[in-house]
C-alpha cells in the first residue's frame, strides 16, 4: 500500500493485527513490531524506524496498533519517495512467526510552513 504524507506534520498510521482466523492479535512481551523507512528496498541504512514501545503503541479502545510520526522525525527528511514496511516478529509462539505485514512506497510531500517558520 502506497502512502503520501506531508513532511513535518504529525501523523498516525493505525492498523489492526489479526490472526489467520480473523481474531485480534495482541502482542506479548518479547514480540516485536517494526515500521521501517529506507530510500530503497535494497538500502542497508534506515531513514526512520519505529518499534513497539518506541513510536508504536497498542490502542486497546480500538484494538489497533498506532505508528506515531512526530513533526521532528520527518521535518528534516528530503521531499520525495521512500519505501517502507511493517514487520512483526512473534516470539511468544513456537515456532516463532516472522511476517512482513505490508510494504510499499512512502512519499513525503512538500509543505509551505516549515518547523523553523513556526514562531
Amino acid at each position: 500500500m502506497d502512502l503520501k504524507l506531508t513532511r513535518g506534520d504529525t501523523h498516525e498510521i493505525a492498523f489492526k493485527l489479526l490472526s489467520e482466523d480473523g481474531a485480534n492479535c495482541i502482542l506479548e512481551e518479547g514480540d516485536k513490531l517494526y515500521f521501517t523507512v529506507k530510500r530503497t528496498f535494497y538500502c542497508k541504512n534506515c531513514i526512520l524506524q519505529k518499534t513497539l514501545g518506541n513510536g508504536i503503541s497498542y490502542r486497546s479502545s480500538t484494538n489497533e496498533y498506532v505508528i506515531e510520526l512526530e513533526q521532528d522525525c520527518t521535518c528534516g527528511l528530503e521531499f520525495g519517495e521512500y519505501v517502507y514496511d511493517i514487520k512483526v516478529v512473534i516470539n511468544s509462539i513456537t515456532p516463532k512467526l516472522v511476517k512482513t505485514l505490508i510494504k510499499g512506497s512512502l512519499t513525503f510531500e512538500t509543505n509551505v510552513t516549515h518547523k523553523e517558520d513556526e514562531k
